[in-house]
């Protein structure tokens, strides 16, 4: 329990570090929390948060990638939204759209996905 309590509140720290636009510091928190937990699907969105916010992009998307694989649907979304940002070029969309419909598909397999209605908008 007192790990669990401790990753709650790791977890809570950079949330906070991240909304305060305190990207570096969130970062390295998501750094140290993934050396304890390296499977943390939301430390590594996080962590791929941060990194796009500090211009690392080819890196932020590929932790974004990687969390998406292993079933994070916040992720996907994350993906989508960069994919859209990306251009107004065909294959843009493509990959938006298809990051998007794989989300739409968990749910009706049964994931919960409390943004559901961004994901139809957006489509």
């Amino acid at each position: 329990m007192p790990e669990e309590i401790c990753a709650d509140r790791r977890l809570d720290q950079i949330v906070e570090r991240y909304r305060a636009r305190e990207w570096a510091e969130a970062l390295m928190l998501c750094e140290r929390g993934l050396e304890a937990a390296p499977d943390d699907l939301e430390l590594g969105y996080y962590q791929g948060l941060c990194l796009l916010q500090l211009e690392r992009l080819q890196k932020g998307e590929a932790v974004l990638e990687a969390m998406a694989a292993g079933g994070h649907l916040q992720s996907q979304y994350q993906l989508g939204l960069l994919a859209l940002r990306q251009g107004r070029r065909s294959e843009s969309r493509k990959r938006a759209i298809e990051h998007f419909e794989t989300i739409v598909a968990a749910v009706e397999a049964g994931c919960e996905y409390p943004a559901i209605e961004g994901v139809y908008f957006a489509l």
